[in-house]
């Protein structure tokens, strides 16, 4: 019963840090773009380009701090991640929603939050 309760325990603590692990890598990225698409609000969209490096280091470790679940959601943010070597890779964003590569994840602040700060 011993061997059972601790294998039991060991899944459940590999499944917390496979969920936990960088789905965002912060190393070569040289800025990142943010559109805001707020269309069906009315109000109009905007472009904001971060490319401090402290900032976008603060940003992607806040935004890693996601875990994955399935969600529908309207994208209002979209955040073009540009690295030095000229690859970009989309994030699409509502509120605490994000999708990447195809995998949605929830936050566990707002995107609007994590950007302004």
């Amino acid at each position: 019963m011993y061997k059972i309760s601790f294998l039991l325990l060991a899944f459940v603590f590999l499944q917390y840090c496979t969920n936990r692990t960088n789905v965002i890598s912060s190393a070569d990225i040289n800025s990142i773009v943010v559109k805001l698409d707020n269309s069906k609000d009315g109000m109009d969209s905007g472009t904001i380009v971060i490319a401090n490096p402290d900032s976008l280091t603060q940003i992607i470790n806040r935004i890693n701090h996601c875990h994955r679940e399935p969600i529908e959601f309207y994208p209002t943010h979209q955040l073009k991640l540009r690295y030095n070597n000229g690859e970009e890779k989309m994030i699409l964003s509502n509120d605490s929603a994000m999708k990447f590569e195809g995998i949605t994840y929830r936050l566990e602040e707002s995107i609007s939050t994590i950007i302004e700060n």
